[in-house]
């Protein structure tokens, strides 16, 4: 039965709504946007919250799977195994000594040349009084097989990803990029397509399993195909959540949203090292780390479909009855539903064609002369702070640090990152603090490297010292170019360069492994020395962007001509410059990382619900 289409005759201003109690429902004629609408129904009473939560929490669970990289695969000193002593009953390290071109080396590929059948019968203090006894001592060859130190469970140890092998190792670790990658891409299309709540179910949906089988992986190809799909729902659940929070409250909530659904990355980030140093099998942590998923069907019950994509895609009778859920639980009353219905048909009318994707659409962002220059450098700048951040935060190896200390520590940096970065840029601007952040990276791991070279390392608190500042800055540059990204570029062009900048970023995050894993196996210090030469060029690059602190932000790519010469006001939104100021928090909010790999960067109801 539908309710009575008479309403009231009083309207209260929109801002006053949240104050008013459930006798007032203002003439839905005077609804002029989408946000008049969450207004009327309530978005900050109790089942908001709640459904925040839920979806935040799905947050958890993806930097567990990235970041047990260095964990699963865990390297362990290792040495060339000798049959014919061990059937002598040597012990290892015995072993180790007689055989070993260099015993003081814990990774070794290589052993003597010598008769072990020899050595074996002479016994090993008769040839260690004279090795000369023993033929064969002058050369080396190549381990036809390995023993790994006692203690240390993972692939690299069950599946010797060492040697001639070691190429796997960062293999493994570059599969869980590659799958944030897939899914930035694939759940950039489902989210779209078929909906935020079903997007969201098909990943929590397969996460689990897929994490499972990771942990039953019988070889490390097999280990591989489902570390990408692991990783790849996991970004599917962290972009499906992310949206929904943003697309269930006001641009002014954004800020304070954003942040919020952020924290529980942090804490994800440092439950893995937590539940490493417990769990030490690799494949039990696997499980460990994966399990704590199935909560998250729970999730599902709570989380209703985004009535702001539902309204965009023409279906407003169902985005109506989620609207009148809300406000019931909010204890806020409605306007008629035909009345409902109507404003919801004249505030967002429903387009047949809004085709964003397309080769014209990026050929643009190469042709025109006032992109030429802007697209490559950001996209530099996202390549790079990609692979600076995963490098730092999964360089514990190259550091001869503890990685579970590491990897806390490095959680807790994200919290502190993100307290920085409103005060930076209202202060200094975003061109300013991003220049900035990328050049104090710099410096810090510039430290680092020197202190490797010259092999003093303070007993290893310097070298913590120095990564923990260029990781705690390089998270800070990861989150404004967020910001200053959405922000250079118009509406019609926008969610286009998002995704080929997401695309930079992988790839940069991809590389990552390989220059910690086999760069750094070689030359120390050479990580560092990749990681700080990218920081310094992106800090260069960044101090040409134009700055766009108050600016009003562009519909179309004829007003981005004249960006560098605008001022807050005279943009192509110029009249409607004190709104833009105030969803101006909400654009820095809707910035956030969370998982590094947030497409939604307009604080707008326009842009935001149309990103993909």
């Amino acid at each position: 039965m539908k309710r009575s289409s008479n309403s009231p005759a009083a309207v209260p201003p929109t801002g006053e709504l949240d104050t008013l109690g459930p006798a007032a429902a203002p003439p839905a004629g005077e609804l002029d946007t989408l946000e008049d609408v969450f207004e009327l129904v309530g978005t900050k009473g109790a089942y908001n919250i709640l459904v925040l939560i839920a979806c935040s929490a799905v947050g958890l669970m993806t930097p567990m799977q990235i970041l047990s990289s260095d964990f699963l695969g865990k390297a362990a000193p290792h040495w060339c195994d000798v049959p014919e002593l061990q059937a002598a009953n040597w012990t290892m390290e015995q072993i180790r000594n007689f055989s070993s071109p260099d015993p003081a080396q814990n990774y070794m590929c290589s052993r003597r040349s010598y008769d072990y059948g020899i050595a074996a019968q002479l016994g090993f203090e008769a040839v260690m009084e004279d090795t000369n006894v023993v033929p064969g001592g002058d050369m080396n060859e190549t381990c036809s097989s390995l023993v790994f130190q006692d203690g240390i469970d993972s692939i690299v140890t069950e599946w010797s990803l060492v040697c001639d092998r070691l190429v796997w190792s960062s293999h493994a670790v570059a599969a869980s990029h590659a799958g944030l990658c897939l899914g930035s891409l694939l759940f950039g299309y489902i989210l779209d397509r078929v909906g935020r709540r079903i997007g969201l179910m098909v990943a929590i949906t397969m996460f689990v399993p897929c994490g499972l089988a990771v942990a039953a992986a019988v070889n490390i190809h097999m280990y591989i195909v489902f570390r990408i799909l692991v990783t790849m729902f996991g970004m599917g659940m962290y972009l499906g959540g992310f949206v929904l929070s943003m697309e269930l409250c006001t641009p002014r909530q954004r800020s304070l949203v954003s942040s919020y659904f952020v924290v529980p990355w942090a804490v994800g980030y440092m439950a893995t090292s937590a539940i490493a140093y417990t769990v030490t099998s690799w494949r039990y942590l696997q499980v460990a780390l994966t399990v704590p998923a199935i909560a998250l069907y729970c999730n599902l019950c709570l989380v209703p479909e985004s009535p702001r994509w539902l309204i965009r895609k023409g279906r407003y009778e169902e985005a109506l009855s989620i609207l009148t859920k809300m406000a019931l639980r909010n204890k806020r009353k409605m306007p008629s539903d035909d009345d409902m219905s109507a404003a919801l048909r004249r505030i967002c009318p429903r387009k047949v064609n809004n085709v964003q994707w397309s080769a014209v659409s990026w050929l643009r962002t190469w042709i025109y002369p006032q992109l030429q220059w802007k697209t490559p450098v950001v996209f530099f700048c996202w390549f790079s702070v990609s692979m600076v951040y995963y490098g730092l935060s999964q360089g514990s190896a190259n550091l001869g640090v503890n990685e579970y200390q590491f990897i806390f520590v490095g959680g807790a940096l994200e919290v502190a990152a993100y307290l920085v970065i409103y005060p930076g840029v209202t202060m200094l601007g975003r061109r300013v603090f991003l220049a900035l952040t990328y050049a104090v990276a710099a410096v810090s791991i510039g430290g680092v490297m020197g202190m490797m070279m010259t092999g003093f390392d303070g007993g290893n608190g310097g070298l913590l010292f120095l990564s923990y500042s260029g990781k705690f800055m390089i998270t800070a540059a990861f989150h404004v170019l967020y910001v200053i990204t959405g922000e250079l570029f118009p509406t019609e062009l926008r969610s286009l360069i998002i995704g080929e900048a997401s695309v930079c970023a992988r790839i940069g995050s991809i590389m990552s492994p390989y220059i910690n894993i086999l760069v750094g196996s070689e030359v120390r210090w050479a990580p560092a020395a990749f990681f700080g030469s990218f920081s310094i060029a992106s800090a260069i690059l960044a101090a040409f962007l134009p700055e766009t602190r108050g600016l009003a932000l562009d519909e179309e790519l004829k007003a981005t001509k004249n960006q560098e010469a605008r001022t807050p006001g005279t943009g192509s939104q110029g009249d409607e410059e004190l709104k833009t100021k105030k969803q101006e928090e909400g654009t820095l909010g809707a910035g956030y990382q969370g998982g590094k790999n947030n497409p939604y960067f307009s604080a707008t109801d326009d842009t935001l619900a149309s990103q993909f």
